[in-house]
C-alpha cells in the first residue's frame, strides 16, 4: 500500500466524520461514523444501544452487544465523542 492510495481513503474518512461531527448535537452528542461513509440504521442502534448501556455502567450488556456486532463482522472503535466502525 502506497501513500497515494492512503491519502485519499483517509480523507474520505475524515469528510465523513467531519460532517457526522457537524451533524450532531452540540454538547454532549454521540457521534456513529461508518468509516467507508456509508449507513445501516441496524448495525448504528445497536452501537448507540451499546453506549446507552456503558453510560448506565451496564458492562455486561454493553460486552454482550459488541460482540453481537464481532459476530456480524462489525468492528468498533471508541472515539471521544462517539464510535466509528467499519465491516471487518
Amino acid at each position: 500500500m502506497t501513500t497515494a492510495s492512503i491519502v485519499p481513503a483517509f480523507r474520505s474518512v475524515a469528510a465523513a466524520f467531519s460532517a457526522a461531527t457537524e451533524a450532531a448535537p452540540a454538547a454532549g452528542g454521540f457521534t456513529v461514523v461508518c468509516e467507508d461513509g456509508g449507513q445501516d440504521p441496524q448495525v448504528e442502534a445497536l452501537i448507540r444501544a451499546r453506549a446507552d448501556a456503558k453510560k448506565a455502567k451496564n458492562f455486561a450488556e454493553a460486552d454482550r452487544i459488541r460482540d453481537e456486532l464481532k459476530a456480524q463482522g462489525v468492528e468498533i472503535t471508541d472515539v471521544p465523542g462517539g464510535v466509528r466502525w467499519k465491516r471487518a
